[in-house]
């Protein structure tokens, strides 16, 4: 009678995997379907692509199920999920090698210190432990800011800081080069900044930017996001230094959004990093057992113009308590640039 029971068990357990791995193959398919035909005019397209590639590790584990059970039609349907995943993410889990002259290097830190950061000497202690040339703090709440100006003076003698103590719209940058102009976006939600600063003889450019989230309840929707990469675009476009685009943009590398900066900028971790590049979220404040979720999301970005070349790229272990790891990148400006 038991063996009959764990047989009967086990066969509605293969139906329910058989089933689940069928909805999720088909979802992929009609993702892959709509988004070819309607984009993200979509909502629920746009926020899948948001989710990416997260959303498709199970694809995985769907796939080679049906295989091991002897049924590797049903695998077929995992075959689009699979392509993306193999074509898009392989060549990230490989070294890059690149013949980059390194002479003219500028090491630089983008860092969402999410507002809700008191403890300044620990973020102050990941900074250092960087050792960045240039670094774009986002979510910069003004105690943060005066704490770090002092912690952080013998590395860093030019600032341009616009703390400020409303929900996330705080920018600032630290820098070892001379800063020349600084202007605050104060058209974006979460605030934003256009920083000129002399580089080995040469003025540059750092847009240090925070395009607000989307907003995540049905219906989903990042047209305030989107307008705001626009505008950054704009701006952008009419600036002739070298420059680059740094910051937490809130978009993920298979939305429409980061279509239309990759359009015109290299992505210094996807050019020269190893691995997803997760950033986000770091999960550790809510207890044991989110500690055990890795950052499983690629927000935070460095983007370079034609003038640069990325050397390197990686995501920092260590978080100071913030929400989001910090992204460095290494990047040399081309000397006819100068």
């Amino acid at each position: 009678m038991m063996q009959l029971r764990l047989k009967q068990s086990a066969k509605v357990l293969n139906w329910a995997a058989q089933v689940i791995g069928l909805a999720f193959g088909m979802m992929t398919i009609g993702y892959f379907v709509g988004r070819l035909l309607v984009g993200e005019r979509l909502w629920v397209i746009e926020l899948i692509s948001s989710l990416m590639p997260t959303i498709l590790f199970p694809t995985f584990i769907f796939a080679i199920y049906p295989v091991i059970t002897r049924r590797k039609r049903l695998a077929l349907v995992h075959v689009p999920a699979l392509a993306l995943m193999i074509i898009q993410y392989t060549p990230q889990l490989l070294p890059h090698f690149n013949n980059l002259d390194p002479e003219n290097d500028l090491r630089v830190l983008t860092y969402n210190l999410a507002s809700i950061s008191t403890d300044s000497a620990r973020l102050a202690n990941v900074i250092r432990s960087a050792n960045a040339d240039v670094v774009a703090l986002q979510e910069l709440l003004s105690p943060t800011a005066a704490a770090l100006t002092e912690e952080l003076a013998d590395l860093y003698p030019y600032h341009a800081l616009h703390a400020n103590d409303a929900f996330a719209r705080g920018v600032g940058i630290f820098s070892r080069y001379p800063i020349v102009d600084d202007l605050y976006l104060d058209h974006m939600v979460l605030g934003g900044q256009r920083v000129r600063l002399v580089f080995e003889e040469t003025e540059i450019t750092i847009f240090n930017v925070h395009p607000v989230s989307p907003r995540t309840l049905p219906p989903f929707d990042s047209s305030v996001r989107g307008q705001e990469i626009v505008s950054v675009l704009e701006m952008a476009a009419h600036d002739a230094n070298p420059h680059l685009l740094v910051g937490d943009f809130n978009i993920t590398d298979q939305t429409e959004d980061y279509a239309h900066i990759a359009a015109g900028y290299g992505d210094a971790f996807r050019a020269s990093g190893v691995g997803f590049g997760f950033s986000f979220p770091n999960l550790t404040r809510f207890g044991r057992l989110a500690r055990l979720v890795p950052p499983f999301i690629r927000i935070d970005y460095v983007f370079y113009d034609e003038h640069w070349g990325a050397l390197t790229a990686r995501v920092l272990g260590d978080h100071g308590g913030s929400d989001h790891y910090p992204v460095y990148a290494e990047l040399t400006l081309f000397r006819s640039s100068g």
